[in-house]
């Protein structure tokens, strides 16, 4: 192969390694990815189903904010279903424990995907007029 058409060989690939296809929605352009907001979730629990945003993604069950401000704790013992609006199966989980693969995406789509500070949750409560986080269970 001469000279050239290596170098052209590798301009085509580079090229084409760099134009990648998006399948399915683009989470960049969702609402948690433009304003401080998690992205909004429905859960199926063992008693009931909850829709709200997705405020944080603990190592042992989610923190969700119900529409009217009530904010929830389901540890990942009672979650039957978790879905994402919008975002697909990639973004959702079903009954059992998740792998650390699939806690660190849902944390990357919660309002605080790097946890909430004590101080912070306390405030939260306290402008929710909520004395602790009420548990699903």
């Amino acid at each position: 192969m001469t000279m050239r058409r290596i170098m052209i060989s590798l301009v085509a690939a580079a090229a084409l390694g760099t134009t990648g296809c998006v399948r399915g929605a683009n989470p960049a352009r969702m609402p948690f990815a433009q304003q401080p907001v998690g992205a909004q979730v429905t859960l199926q629990a063992r008693s009931a189903r909850y829709v709200g945003e997705l405020l944080e993604v603990r190592n042992d069950g989610l923190v969700l904010m119900e529409p009217k401000g009530r904010i929830l704790f389901a540890p990942f013992s009672v979650v039957r279903r978790l879905t994402a609006n919008k975002l697909g199966d990639a973004f959702g989980l079903t009954a059992g424990m998740p792998n650390a693969d699939r806690i660190a995406r849902l944390r990357s789509i919660s309002h605080f995907p790097q946890g909430m500070t004590p101080d912070i949750q306390k405030r939260l409560l306290a402008l929710m007029a909520q004395p602790e986080i009420t548990v699903v269970r």
